[in-house]
């Protein structure tokens, strides 16, 4: 596949444009030719919400197919959670528990809160919810796979939508990055862009290319571009559209839910996926929508885009677009063929960056035998961190 890919989009037989040589455009941008011309800003991706939650057997998951196979498929934007470890989160709970009853807590070692540690308890892990419900591991090997592919296909542009869930330092992120060898992508905006009215003039997609910037990382919270210059602060630049969107009691917003005070702005996440309501225990829990159900409601068919997409232009303005149309079970459906519409070009178009089957072998460099001990230690403290959590909702404790 290695050598397929190559021959497709390789350095060689594929080499970026002189800057000034914008009268042809011999090769893709994103898998297109029409988009070379194009802003960042003005282009739509297909974008995989919770996009590392492909555990099969987990109701808390969102994806059936991993990073490796999203890639390939043509999915160019990537919603990620950030959290502290399992076992962290576990301690956290039982010494909170002891705080509250005893009056005191555990103080750990300095070198497991070291903020150059990628391991330990100060290691970043994808996890939905918590790590103790959905861990799918460290961040940095998962970030290898994005590498690898950005080196593959060098005419790709991915973007990155970052939840920090616990609150890492810009700094602490930043070495993830470095480490997996993906830092020298990311995209750091000009200050020259920056308009009066608190907006940016972005690159178009062949600029990008051709500066071989071709990863953008928001985060919704601990950025600091004073020090890493290229993890966006996502609320100066995105707008989302509301994410807890119920099945049967609410309709497909395009409201601008976040964020709640700072205004418009040009980049639109429009959410388009739905949970359900769920009791155990008489504690309430919104789990995703089903794939079973997802695909039997025909929720993710191009007339339910093509009804969510037009209403919401209705109330933005024709110029604005959804530039990432977020989805659970991506490959159930039409998202792909809904970002051609709105980006005008035709999937008969598309150039794919790979071939062939999706394989079962897991692509965060871990193997699979090493991920099935992982999930259980990670059941090992969900069973414990459930009964504690349903002893205080019940107030036994």
């Amino acid at each position: 596949m290695a050598s397929i890919i190559n021959n497709t989009f390789g350095q060689e037989t594929h080499p970026r444009l002189d800057k000034n040589d914008t009268a042809n455009i011999p090769y893709p941008c994103n898998g297109y030719k029409s988009l070379c011309q194009k802003r960042y800003d003005q282009v739509s991706s297909l974008c995989t919400h919770n996009s590392f939650a492909y555990k099969k057997i987990s109701p808390l998951s969102n994806q059936d197919l991993d990073f490796s196979a999203q890639l390939e498929s043509g999915v160019r934007a990537f919603m990620l959670d950030l959290h502290k470890p399992a076992l962290t989160q576990v301690e956290n709970f039982i010494d909170g528990l002891g705080k509250e009853i005893f009056g005191e807590k555990r103080e750990y070692g300095a070198s497991d809160q070291a903020e150059n540690n990628t391991s330990g308890r100060n290691a970043i892990h994808l996890c939905h919810a918590n790590c103790v419900l959905l861990d799918m591991g460290r961040l940095y090997t998962h970030l290898e796979t994005f590498k690898k592919f950005l080196d593959d296909n060098p005419r790709e542009i991915i973007t990155f939508i970052i939840e920090n869930f616990d609150d890492f330092p810009a700094t602490r992120i930043e070495k993830d990055f470095q480490r997996s060898g993906l830092d020298k992508y990311v995209f750091t905006p000009k200050s020259e862009a920056q308009n009066q009215d608190g907006t940016y003039s972005w690159d178009t997609l062949e600029s990008m290319i051709n500066a071989d910037k071709r990863l953008v990382v928001f985060t919704d919270k601990g950025a600091d571009t004073k020090s890493v210059k290229w993890l966006l602060p996502e609320w100066e630049y995105v707008t989302e559209t509301p994410f807890k969107n119920i099945i049967n009691k609410t309709e497909l917003s395009c409201d601008a839910d976040r964020p709640a005070d700072h205004g418009m702005h040009p980049l639109y996440v429009l959410n388009h996926f739905s949970y359900k309501e769920s009791k155990i225990l008489n504690v309430d829990f919104s789990v995703p929508q089903p794939k079973e159900e997802v695909e039997k409601s025909k929720f993710n068919d191009i007339e339910s885009f093509r009804k969510h997409i037009s209403v919401c232009k209705q109330k933005w303005g024709d110029a604005t677009i959804p530039n990432y149309l977020a989805v659970d079970w991506f490959e159930v459906g039409d998202g792909l063929q809904a970002v051609a519409e709105i980006n005008g070009v035709s999937d008969e178009e598309r150039i794919h960056p790979g071939h062939g089957k999706y394989g079962e072998a897991d692509s965060s460099g871990v193997s699979i035998g090493a991920h099935n001990q992982m999930y259980q230690m990670c059941s090992i403290y969900t069973v414990i961190y459930l009964i504690l959590y349903f002893l205080v909702a019940l107030k036994f404790i």
